[in-house]
C-alpha cells in the first residue's frame, strides 16, 4: 500500500475516533461534530481519489480551519461546562464523562498540527514536488530525503563514525 494513502487512512480514522470520544459529553455544540465529520469526509474523498492533489489540499485547508475552530469552541464552551458540571451536586458519572470528553477534545487538538504537517507533505507529493526534510519519517517517501552527511569520505584515515558501534582505531599514535 502506498505510504501516503496509509497516512491519510490513519489520519482519518484517528481523528474520527477522537472526535466521537470528544462528543460523548454534551458540553460541545453540535457544530463541533458536524464540522469535524465534514472535514473527515473530505479526507475520505482524498483517499478515494488518490491521484488528486486538490482533494488533499481541501482536506489540509479545512483541517487547519478545524484547529482554529476547536480552540474557539474550547475557549467558549469549556468554562461554561466547567461551571455547570464541576459542582458538588453533580454525580461522579457526569463529571467523569465531561472530563473524558474534554481530554479527548484536547488530545485531538494537540494531534491536529502534526497531522496538518503530514497532510501538507502528502499534498506536496501529489503535486510532484516532495518536501525534503532534514529528518525522515519511517515508511514515508521514496528514500530521497535530505541527508546532510552523505558526501563525506568515510575511507579517510582517522575517520570515526560517532553514530554507530565503536571501532578500534589502528593509528600508532594513539596506542602506547
Amino acid at each position: 500500500m502506498e505510504s501516503s494513502k496509509l497516512l491519510l487512512k490513519v489520519t482519518v480514522i484517528m481523528h474520527f475516533i477522537l472526535t466521537v470520544w470528544a462528543t460523548t459529553s454534551s458540553f460541545l455544540p453540535d457544530s463541533y461534530i458536524y464540522m469535524n465529520l465534514f472535514v473527515l469526509l473530505i479526507g475520505i474523498f482524498s483517499i478515494v481519489h488518490n491521484e488528486s492533489s486538490d482533494a488533499v489540499f481541501m482536506f489540509f485547508v479545512l483541517h487547519c480551519f478545524t484547529i482554529v475552530q476547536d480552540m474557539i469552541f474550547l475557549g467558549i464552551y469549556q468554562p461554561i461546562a466547567d461551571e455547570t458540571v464541576e459542582v458538588p451536586n453533580q454525580p461522579d458519572s457526569v463529571k467523569n464523562r465531561y472530563r473524558f470528553s474534554l481530554g479527548m477534545c484536547i488530545t485531538n487538538l494537540i494531534i491536529k498540527p502534526v497531522t496538518a504537517f503530514l497532510l501538507y507533505k502528502v499534498w506536496q507529493e501529489r503535486q510532484g514536488n516532495p518536501v525534503n526534510l532534514p529528518f525522515s519519517i519511517p515508511g514515508f517517501g521514496d528514500g530521497n530525503e535530505y541527508r546532510p552527511y552523505h558526501d563525506i569520505d568515510r575511507s579517510a584515515e582517522g575517520y570515526v563514525e560517532t553514530a554507530s558501534t565503536p571501532r578500534v582505531m589502528e593509528d600508532s599514535r594513539l596506542t602506547s
